[in-house]
């Protein structure tokens, strides 16, 4: 994360550079500096979110727009998943189960690889003269 904020410093000086120049400013450039990412205060949020919702003290509407999410949007994504499924011939997933490799997908396999043929009695792998 630090990282790519290092990176966008030169983006933003050049944006003020710019927004000087065009507007014939005088003075030094501000210095840019950003607050420390605090990744453990986030985690905190969330298993807090997350204690709330499973106690029953959070709506899903509530916990789906913590995660940046439209639970409305999410629900009618899900009724259509659910429709093309069924046009396509494929099990619906039941909660907590991986969703689906659909044959074809990019970045997916096509069929389930064939396990690798069994060596031949007699040789070890690698020795094509069938001597031990």
């Amino acid at each position: 994360m630090n990282v790519m904020r290092d990176e966008l410093f030169p983006i933003i000086y050049k944006v003020f550079y710019e927004v000087k120049e065009r507007n014939h400013l005088k003075g030094e450039l501000p210095e840019v500096k950003f607050k420390p990412i605090n990744l453990l205060g986030l985690r905190l949020f969330y298993e807090g979110v997350q204690k709330l919702y499973d106690t029953g003290n959070l709506s899903r509407k509530s916990f789906a727009e913590s995660y940046g999410f439209d639970l409305s949007e999410e629900l009618n994504e899900k009724v259509e998943e659910k429709e093309l499924m069924k046009e396509l011939g494929l099990d619906l997933p039941t909660a907590g189960e991986p969703p689906p490799v659909v044959p074809g997908t990019p970045g997916k396999p096509a069929a389930p690889k064939k396990p690798a043929p069994k060596p031949k009695a007699g040789a070890p792998p690698g020795n094509d003269n069938g001597k031990q």
